[in-house]
Parts: C-alpha cells; sequence; structure tokens
C-alpha cells in the first residue's frame, strides 16, 4: 500500500512539475508583455524608474522564457528515465541494486521497438526425415522503429531457435530468406554469410526518429522499417517449439498450420491487463507488449500419439 501509494506521489509531481512549465512559459510572455508596454509609455518621458522596471520585466521575462522552453525540450527526453528512476526508488528496498540494474537496462534503456509481429508457423512432413520428426517453416514480419529522439543506425539480429536439431544432409536449421521491404532481400551465399553459430547479423539500417503522441496512434503515426524472416527448423513429435523475443514487441499476431494428423496447443507465458492470446478465425492475436526475453510456446503431436507421450 505505501508503494502504490508513494508511486501516485510521483506521477502526481510529475503532473505538477508539467504545469509548472507551463505556468513559468506564460509567466514570460507576459513580462516581456509589460516590458513592451513599458517602453512605449517611457518614450516620451524618460524616467529612470520606468526605465529600470521596464528593463526588469524583459529580463524576467526571457529568463523565464527560456527556462520554459529549456524544460520542454530535456523533458521530452527525460520523462522516461524520470520515470524508471521513480520506480527505482520504490522498489530499491525490497529487491537488490544488481537485479534492478538488469531490469532498467532490459526494460527502460531499449532503443527500439517491434511493431505488428506476426508469424506462421507452417509444419511440412519431411519423408527423408526421421520418423519422429518434421520441419518447421517459421515466416516473421514486424515492423522496427527507433526510440531515439534522432535518427540512427541501428544492427538487427537473429537467432535459430532449435540449434540442438540438426540434420546436416539438408542443411537444417538455416535461414531461408531476409527481407528488408522495399529495400533489400538476403539469400543463398549472401545470406549464409551473415550467420555464425546460428545467429544472423544484418548490415546497419537507418531508422527514423521517435515521435511522441497517444498509445493508441504511435505505430501509424512513427515510420518504420518493414523485415520478414523465413526460416526451416526441425522440431520433434510429440515436442515443443518456443520462440524467446528478443525486444520489447507490441501486437503480435500469430498463425499454425499444420496437415490433419497433427494437433497443437498455445501455452501462455505473459498476460496484459489480465489477456493472453485470444484465438480469432486462424489466428493468435495479443494486443499488448511483450518485454525481452517473454517467449511464445506451442506443444505438437500427433492425433495417435497418447497423452503421456504429448507430455
Amino acid at each position: 500500500m505505501d508503494k502504490v501509494l508513494s508511486l501516485n506521489v510521483v506521477l502526481l509531481s510529475l503532473d505538477v512539475i508539467g504545469r509548472l512549465t507551463i505556468g513559468v512559459l506564460a509567466g514570460g510572455v507576459f513580462f516581456v508583455v509589460i516590458s513592451i508596454c513599458l517602453k512605449k509609455w517611457n518614450e516620451k518621458k524618460e524616467n529612470y524608474w520606468k526605465s529600470f522596471f521596464q528593463d526588469f520585466c524583459r529580463d524576467i521575462g526571457i529568463a523565464f522564457a527560456v527556462a520554459g522552453l529549456v524544460t520542454v525540450v530535456y523533458g521530452n527526453v527525460l520523462d522516461f528515465q524520470r520515470f524508471s528512476d521513480a520506480v527505482g526508488l520504490m522498489i530499491g528496498e525490497s529487491v537488490p541494486q544488481s537485479v534492478w540494474d538488469k531490469t532498467k537496462t532490459q526494460v527502460f534503456q531499449r532503443d527500439v521497438l517491434r511493431g505488428n509481429y506476426e508469424a506462421t508457423w507452417q509444419i511440412v512432413p519431411e519423408r527423408s526425415m526421421p520418423p519422429d520428426q518434421v520441419i518447421l517453416k517459421v515466416r516473421i514480419k514486424y515492423t522496427i522503429y527507433g526510440l531515439k529522439s534522432q535518427p540512427f543506425e541501428y544492427s538487427i539480429q537473429q537467432e535459430l531457435e532449435n540449434m540442438h536439431l540438426f540434420n546436416t544432409a539438408k542443411k537444417l536449421p538455416r535461414f531461408d530468406r531476409v527481407t528488408i521491404v522495399g529495400a533489400k532481400v538476403y539469400e543463398g551465399i549472401e545470406l549464409e554469410q551473415l550467420v555464425k553459430n546460428g545467429l544472423l547479423t544484418l548490415p546497419l539500417i537507418n531508422l527514423n526518429e521517435w515521435k511522441k503522441t497517444e498509445p493508441e496512434y504511435e505505430l501509424q503515426t512513427n515510420k518504420g522499417t518493414d523485415i520478414i524472416f523465413e526460416r526451416s527448423e526441425i522440431i520433434n513429435l510429440p515436442g515443443a517449439y518456443s520462440t524467446v523475443l528478443s525486444g520489447l514487441t507490441k501486437n503480435i499476431r500469430l498463425q499454425i498450420e499444420t496437415a490433419d494428423d497433427i494437433q497443437f496447443e498455445l501455452k501462455e507465458w505473459f498476460v496484459s491487463n489480465g489477456k493472453g492470446f485470444e484465438k480469432t478465425g486462424n489466428y493468435f492475436i495479443y494486443n499488448g507488449v511483450a518485454l525481452p526475453g517473454q517467449s511464445i510456446s506451442v506443444q505438437f503431436w500427433r492425433k495417435s500419439d497418447t497423452k503421456q507421450e504429448k507430455r
């Protein structure tokens, strides 16, 4: 209860600071206007005290205006940092500093946001594979947005998930194609040269600055870069496939395609406002923000498998 009260006090204080900034700006304009009026009044007859009061109002007005403008400009950059510091202040007594430092790095100090994450997992039976294995075709498309206040270059990385299951004859698992929509397609030898030990590292791309707006409009207001990853991996039947989200990800849409004799079950590991993935037609949809390190997991099994084998 005390921490909830503390958070409310901090948020209220930030709101008061915002109102005070507007007041300082308004005060600056007021004093500058008074200074102009005094100058007009004092043009015909020079008076020491009137001239002094005019200069005083002018200087105070300029000082207030500059202070307000500086607060607005730097406040936009520092708002998130202030909030993270406020949270750190409240939870510091119950969370070790080393844990909080790691949390700040993972949550508050992020350079990019992935939005409209669309994934399709398609099971493709292959006769040359062992009877308890199938190929899983993974297609991921999302828009990556820069969260900095100015444009910058960023290197995108992505890993293959099931590196412990491999088939050297078919070069599995592997990346099949990577597309930076409207700019570049990587495949074949060129793509292979970008992968080391299952980790794909793309050349630097340019990201636009982040423009603050209402949460429901931020993905429409800001301009991001669309990227498509296509890869082939191996999964066991019965077995499970999991993908770990390496960055902040907003709005997830997952489609799973299987043969008639294969069943699956989605395992939820995170929720937003009490809601996890919702089934809509052939899609599982999560309209929230997933944090770095959270994962999506699906269990697969054949209809002929027993419940015990599935587990």
